[in-house]
């Protein structure tokens, strides 16, 4: 089977999957890459080594190759901003099978229907050939907003962002955890729609109950004086404590080593891979329930839990209900990585979506209960 995927440029949430499907197509897929300007934070040197890497904005020649391979290729995904869309229009004149991958429409409530971009793939939808068309849903609220423009039915994937999900042995790290004093970790860039703030707050009332807690945030940004300012303010320079950005080896260390760990973004948050992270290291998830992964990832009170978005005290209720159950807390940390580990590795989502691929090719269908691949429908 050849694969192609059209996308802006490779990241690191990419390239787990993709080096799975190049693996499963024995090399018969191609990542094409439309612009060269990248996130400098999130790149990853080695990336650009990758051989099934063609970056298209490098000229006439591999944008000529890329839009052969994307007429030729017996799968196409795509996703990204307007520079993706002519590939996909391509595609669409071909009939042949195509996979939309994006977070949420939505993000800012309807307004966003006023982009130019979500408006030009809308526009290609309703005038392209979508009888081939499906959506990999990189949010689970993206089958809500497709329900409101009537697209996609019953045609929506769940899929999302990829992390590595080493093997554990689970049981000693839960063992190796502090009994007495509760460490909780957050880790996002310190800006408003992180809302950091909320883990100060946290501490504020976890102090007035007279809980002995701990609580690191690791991160930067434009937030990192007035955070530090509110620690002052509240006295709590000795339980929270701004740790500043740390090497991906150091953060993955430190959520094995952490009780709870808190993810307070509002619904702007398109996915939120480091509540992957946090939950294949076995450390117990609390999420606002309006981020894109938190419905997809989480079963509430089963793996983690999830908050109200934007409610400090809802946030505080639940870190509440898991300090005052230990027991309960620690099953829900293994319970994560289980979920991690034995459903949403890389490994895991190549090879449903191979399969999907397979029947889908060969007029059959295949479906799957959880996870990766199986059906997305509105919340």
């Amino acid at each position: 089977m050849k694969i192609v995927f059209v996308t802006n440029f490779i990241s690191l949430h990419q390239s787990h999957i993709a080096d799975e499907l190049y693996r499963l197509c024995d090399g018969d897929y191609t990542l094409v890459e439309l612009t060269g300007s990248r996130n400098p934070l999130k790149m990853v040197p080695e990336l650009l080594e990758r051989p099934y890497l063609l970056q298209a904005w490098k000229g006439e020649a591999e944008q000529q190759r890329a839009m052969e391979l994307v007429r030729e290729a017996d799968v196409m995904m795509c996703g990204g901003d307007k520079r993706v869309i002519p590939y996909e229009r391509e595609r669409q004149r071909t009939g042949k099978l195509l996979f939309d991958v994006s977070e949420r429409y939505f993000k800012k409530g309807i307004i966003n229907a006023l982009s130019p971009t979500i408006r030009r793939y809308i526009w290609n939808y309703y005038t392209g050939n979508h009888s081939q068309m499906y959506k990999l849903c990189n949010s689970a609220f993206l089958a809500n907003d497709l329900r409101l423009l009537g697209m996609y039915k019953n045609r929506c994937f769940k899929w999302g962002y990829f992390t590595k999900v080493s093997e554990l042995d689970i049981n000693s790290v839960l063992a190796a955890r502090s009994k007495d004093k509760v460490r909780i970790m957050w880790v996002a860039n310190l800006i408003p729609l992180k809302h950091p703030e909320f883990m100060v707050q946290l501490g504020q009332r976890l102090q007035q109950d007279g809980v002995d807690y701990e609580i690191n945030i690791v991160g930067r940004g434009v937030m990192k004086d007035e955070i530090a300012q509110l620690i002052a303010d509240t006295h709590q320079t000795d339980r929270v404590h701004l740790l500043g950005a740390l090497p991906n080896e150091d953060v993955l260390r430190m959520m094995r080593e952490h009780n709870i760990f808190a993810f307070t973004s509002n619904k702007r948050e398109g996915w939120g891979a480091v509540v992957n992270e946090a939950m294949a290291q076995g450390c117990c998830p609390v999420v606002a329930d309006h981020i894109g992964s938190a419905h997809f990832l989480i079963n509430d009170g089963h793996n983690g839990m999830l908050f109200k978005t934007g409610k400090v005290e809802s946030l505080y209720e639940k870190v509440r209900w898991l300090i005052d159950h230990p027991a309960e807390r620690e099953e829900m940390g293994r319970q994560a990585y289980l979920s991690m580990r034995n459903l949403w590795t890389p490994e895991i989502a190549a090879q449903r979506f191979y399969e999907l691929c397979e029947n889908m090719l060969a007029g059959k269908q295949i479906e799957f209960d959880e996870g990766p691949c199986s059906k997305a429908n509105p919340i």
